[in-house]
């Protein structure tokens, strides 16, 4: 929009920021009203299942209870037929007491007998098995043992070069413990696989070269000769007889001395395998005794076993025999007080079991009624959480539409506030007061600013729009109540009429004087013309413009006019050059004088503005036609109206406003 925009357009600014205010007050209480009614419809229907899910708990406790009052019934009837049932099987018992007493002490006797002779030939074979059992598996270590033997036998032949290594395999030596706690199997098992590992180790130790040589070789033997050929020489050179020298007795104490070098190197690699083939025979060897102990402890202990059980059996069979024979004869008398007394203690189970039952029911039934209370209560939460969802949705697409609707509102007003603040910002950058001190230095300008304001319109925008907004979210970007400018703006928009009555002529005609001064305040120094008709007041309404024709008299068009013929005249002058400008500046090429004075510069035309106060005059036909023809085609040459109109007398109709 123009900096300096004129009336209509400031005027359909305003219509569009009151229709925009309008429209958003209209939507913001829709907006509410569909929020509250959809609240209003989302309440109602978490209410009505809320009664439906207490017309539904109501009906099932109500169920709950009537099967609580079955469920007793039923268990006094279970009671009632156990009642009866134990009175028959007391009648029954009574006769059954009176007939087994005879036969029980014949079936007793018989099977005292049975079952002695049964646990005799119990004890006769426990005690023959175990005997086989200890017999084989002590043939077993004996076998075993002479194999072991053996090995130990190969064992101290294979050691026989190095002492060191046989004292490895005397009993007495301390040797790492072993597990003997466990039974004389597991025990043998443990012998067979240290007797192997060490069969095995033995084999490889025999691979050895260095101890398998000095098998054949005694090491003592060689020590003796080493310390023989040494003590040769001094000895015999003693008693004085140099039978051997040092040069011949040297190599062979040296040879002796390599055997006993690698004498001990052999023992150096063969010490690992030794002590390994030792500690596993020595421990074969306490497994094998270990087992060979284990096996006749548990010989001794499977006897001592079979002969407890038989005497255990012996007792209770004659304990029993005398405890049977003490009830055949307590039967006959107290069997019937006991069979009274067992009716008597079913008859209070069965109460016992009324009462436990009843309770038991009772507890299913509050557990029931508890777990409806629980259901109905966890189905209650689960119904205000949905419908907290559906509220906080609810609050969510409102937010979110509020929030489109506060974009809306400020990406339409804040440009439409800004546009009249921009308006009225430049209108005072433009038209300051008269009485402001810019103009002690104010200089005439040298573009055409195209503009005169001469008013403005206090506006209220409470009173001018139907509704304003409620919501401080959509709270005007500046106050409600502002100032726009009136401003006539060329080339559209430059001529005026301002109506009177009986009052008002002075405003209009200071309003007219105003728009004058700032036409020439805005427009470059001759560039602007004026012709001022004022045939009632005979010029003195516009007596202070004279001072510009003591400068030039072209300003004011040399006077102010106030004869009709005069008038005519200035008329008739306006129209030839309304034609001037149509026909050598506008042509075809410029749509009005505005764009040719743009592009002209130093050589742009003039505007020329008709003043007339107390319209209308009486004037010919020719003359109202050349000022139809100036309403008609005068913005476009640059030619405009300034018009008084007193509103007592028609209008002709031919000027435009």
């Amino acid at each position: 929009m123009n900096k300096n925009p004129g009336v209509n357009e400031i005027l359909a600014l305003l219509n569009a920021l009151k229709g925009a205010v309008e429209d958003f007050a209209a939507r913001e209480e829709k907006l509410n009203h569909d929020f509250q009614t959809r609240c209003a419809a989302e309440l109602n229907a978490f209410e009505s299942a809320g009664q439906r899910q207490e017309s539904k708990r109501a009906d099932e406790l109500a169920a709950a209870e009537t099967a609580f009052e079955e469920g007793k019934k039923q268990r006094h009837a279970r009671f009632e037929r156990r009642k009866s049932r134990i009175n028959r099987a007391h009648s029954a018992l009574n006769q059954q007491v009176l007939e087994e007493g005879s036969e029980r002490e014949g079936e007793l006797k018989h099977k005292i007998r049975e079952n002695s002779a049964e646990a005799e030939r119990r004890r006769d074979t426990g005690l023959a098995n175990a005997a086989v059992a200890f017999e084989g598996f002590q043939k077993k270590l004996e076998e075993n043992g002479e194999t072991f033997a053996r090995l130990e036998k190969s064992a101290r032949r294979a050691f026989r070069g190095y002492g060191i290594f046989r004292r490895l395999l005397k009993r007495g030596r301390q040797q790492p413990d072993s597990d003997l706690s466990q039974d004389a199997n597991r025990l043998f098992e443990e012998f067979q696989r240290s007797e192997s590992e060490a069969r095995d180790d033995l084999d490889r130790f025999r691979k050895i070269l260095l101890p398998r040589v000095f098998r054949f070789l005694p090491v003592s033997l060689v020590v003796l000769l080493l310390l023989g050929a040494v003590a040769a020489v001094p000895v015999f050179g003693h008693f004085g007889r140099n039978v051997v020298s040092w040069s011949e007795t040297g190599p062979a104490a040296f040879g002796l001395l390599a055997i006993l070098v690698f004498y001990f190197q052999g023992r150096r690699v063969a010490v690992p395998a030794a002590a390994a083939i030792a500690g596993q025979l020595a421990r074969a060897r306490r497994l094998l005794d270990a087992a060979w102990q284990k096996n006749t402890e548990h010989y001794q202990r499977e006897q001592n076993r079979i002969y407890n059980e038989f005497d255990t059996t012996t007792r209770d069979l004659s304990q029993e025999w005398k405890q049977s024979v003490r009830k055949i004869v307590n039967t006959r008398g107290a069997r019937p007080m006991k069979v009274d007394q067992k009716a008597l203690r079913a008859g209070q189970k069965n109460e016992q079991y009324l009462r436990a039952g009843i309770e038991r029911t009772g507890r299913q039934h509050q557990e029931k009624i508890a777990g409806l209370r629980a259901e109905a209560a966890a189905q209650a939460g689960q119904l205000a959480d949905a419908h907290a969802k559906k509220v906080a949705d609810l609050q969510s697409q409102f937010q979110t539409q509020w929030q489109a609707l506060e974009s809306e509102w400020k990406s339409k007003i804040e440009p439409l506030y800004a546009s009249i603040q921009g308006a009225q910002a430049a209108s005072e950058q433009l038209f300051p007061e008269w009485d402001a001190p810019f103009w002690k230095q104010w200089m005439p300008p040298h573009e055409f600013k195209n503009a005169a304001r001469f008013g403005r319109l206090e506006v209220g925008l409470e009173t001018f729009a139907e509704k304003l907004p409620k919501d401080q979210r959509l709270s005007l970007p500046g106050p409600a109540g502002f100032t726009v400018p009136l401003t006539l703006v060329c080339p559209h928009q430059g001529s005026i009429l301002f109506e009177t009555g009986k009052t008002g002529s002075s405003e209009a005609v200071a309003a007219i004087n105003n728009i004058i001064f700032r036409l020439l305040s805005t427009t470059p120094p001759g560039k602007v013309t004026f012709t001022i008709f004022d045939p009632v007041g005979l010029g003195q309404n516009f007596a202070a413009l004279m001072h510009l024709a003591d400068y030039e008299e072209s300003y004011i068009n040399s006077r102010i006019w106030t004869q009709t013929a005069q008038f005519e005249e200035k008329l008739a002058e306006l129209n030839e050059h309304m034609e001037k400008v149509i026909q050598m500046y506008l042509r075809n090429e410029y749509a009005t004088i505005s764009e040719y004075n743009a592009e002209a510069g130093a050589i742009a035309e003039k505007y020329h503005f008709l003043v007339i106060a107390s319209f209308p005059v009486n004037f010919s036909d020719t003359a109202a036609r050349r000022l139809r023809n100036i309403a008609a085609s005068g913005a476009r040459c640059g030619v405009y109206t300034l018009i008084q109109w007193d509103q007592r007398q028609a209008l002709p109709g031919i000027c435009s406003r």
